[in-house]
């Protein structure tokens, strides 16, 4: 997928639909545009599914397991953002996004379970998607956005 989004971003051609997984265990065809978005959006997309599969272990930070908090800070660290964990600090950062103007690396929080709001943070990445380090599935993975338990929306890239 990393290939053909390059090869769609260099070349701005359009994407065939890519297959993901719904919580609900069937598939939802949806279309990504690199060619719409910044190569900067695009970049991050790319940094954030590196990390897809690893598991999720609070606390951690690196490719072996990681937290979402931490998983953000990686993602954003690697486009040269300096972003602080946890997500309450997280949510400090960059200016609020309505619910309805989503942009790819826009940041949605979440209410946590036994922890002070926001205790969960995921990524953006377009078409109703978002990427997140979750601790229900045990590691980082792509789902659609949830509405429930969402309690605002941060954008930190321009």
């Amino acid at each position: 997928a990393r290939a053909l989004r390059e090869t769609v971003a260099r070349e701005r051609i359009p994407v065939p639909p890519v297959q993901r997984e719904t919580m609900g265990g069937g598939f939802y065809e949806t279309v990504l545009r690199p060619q719409m978005m910044g190569a900067q959006r695009s970049r991050l997309i790319e940094v954030a599914e590196q990390f897809l599969g690893v598991p999720y272990e609070w606390g951690a930070s690196n490719y072996k397991a990681i937290d979402c908090s931490n998983f953000v800070q990686r993602v954003y660290e690697q486009l040269g953002y300096s972003v602080p964990a946890p997500s309450q600090a997280q949510a400090a950062m960059g200016r609020p996004a309505p619910l309805n103007e989503l942009q790819v690396g826009d940041l949605l929080f979440y209410v946590g379970a036994g922890s002070r709001p926001p205790g969960h943070v995921a990524i953006y990445i377009g078409n109703g998607w978002m990427i997140e380090a979750s601790s229900i599935a045990g590691k980082v993975r792509e789902t659609e956005v949830r509405t429930n338990g969402l309690m605002y929306v941060r954008r930190i890239l321009p």
